[in-house]
């Protein structure tokens, strides 16, 4: 089955946000934004950035287009909502609801847990709505890779948070739907490409063995300068 234009835009989904993602993870697991950890914002923002920005791909199916606006919109709005939010004085890894708007501002403080429910809860739902699009459609990639052949290969996915990704890939796939799942290695450092903008040669100057045998020298022309002019002036 050859590679659609839609194949191609579910891989990069998946690529950018697996679905064992950290902070999916997290928004899964716990009941209330009303104390998050402070890189949440962070995640979601790259996250965000990465499905809108100039490398995004897009969607050309009517319904997966619509299932990822609405995904996207989500997570607008997620980040909207944790602007309410400020820096937890007690630990700075974490932001909350300021506490004190329970007694000044009680009509804030709760609009501001409501809205980071709604929006909590919409960013789960239109996630699973866009992935069981994908699932629908037959582009969703395939979660099972063989890892044997992967890994000899020197191919592994890596997310931020060091979990595999799998991605479609024409050439992974054999029978059936063709939808096989691929691992490349992922380097989350890598190299900066050496050029003569960026590749500077180390000056001579900064050796400390010859910094050290200048500085003897001064010192000794200091001596010699002082001894002139205390005796023979």
């Amino acid at each position: 089955m050859p590679t659609t234009p839609d194949h191609n835009a579910a891989a990069y989904m998946t690529r950018v946000i697996p679905r064992d993602a950290r902070w999916l993870r997290l928004l899964n697991d716990i009941a209330t934004l009303r104390r998050v950890p402070i890189d949440l914002s962070e995640d979601l923002d790259h996250a965000l950035r990465e499905m809108t920005g100039p490398f995004a791909i897009d969607f050309h199916d009517p319904d997966l287009k619509v299932a990822e606006e609405q995904f996207v919109q989500a997570l607008a709005s997620l980040l909207d909502a944790l602007d309410e939010t400020t820096m937890d004085p007690r630990d700075t890894d974490y932001t909350q609801v300021p506490p004190d708007w329970r007694q000044s501002q009680p009509e804030r403080y709760d609009r501001a847990l409501q809205d980071l429910h709604a929006a909590h809860m919409s960013v789960l739902r239109t996630y699973k709505e866009l992935v069981n699009t994908m699932n629908k459609k037959g582009v969703l990639p395939d979660e099972t890779p063989d890892r044997s052949g992967a890994q000899q290969a020197g191919h592994d996915v890596r997310t931020g948070d060091n979990s595999p990704v799998n991605i479609y890939s024409p050439q992974a796939h054999s029978t059936g739907k063709g939808n096989a799942s691929a691992d490349v290695r992922v380097n989350e450092s890598p190299a900066v490409p050496t050029s003569p903008e960026t590749d500077y040669p180390k000056s001579r100057w900064r050796d400390p063995k010859l910094l050290a045998i200048l500085g003897v020298l001064a010192l000794i022309v200091g001596v010699i300068t002082l001894y002139f002019t205390v005796f023979h002036s």
